[in-house]
């Protein structure tokens, strides 16, 4: 459900920290899993943001509790009302 996506969301995050972070890890658009030389360039890993539209609020929201510190800011647009 929604906690299994929310985790899913924080190890994607916390894969592209790590990308980031290690220079030696693959940077080319061919490479699976890798960052574009110039998208990660761009990137502040201390301003890590997540979104949700719908019934993705409470996955942003869900993943921001589970990690606080990981995200700067979240952004919910139409939050899903129950």
């Amino acid at each position: 459900g929604t906690s299994q996506r929310a985790k899913e969301v924080v190890a994607v995050a916390q894969a592209v920290l790590r990308q980031l972070a290690d220079t030696h890890l693959p940077t080319k658009p061919e490479a699976e899993h890798a960052l574009p030389r110039d998208l990660a360039a761009k990137m502040d890993p201390d301003g890590l943001c997540v979104g949700g539209h719908s019934y993705g609020c409470p996955t942003a929201l869900i993943a921001c509790q589970l990690f606080p510190t990981l995200f700067k800011a979240a952004v919910l647009h139409d939050p899903a009302v129950a």
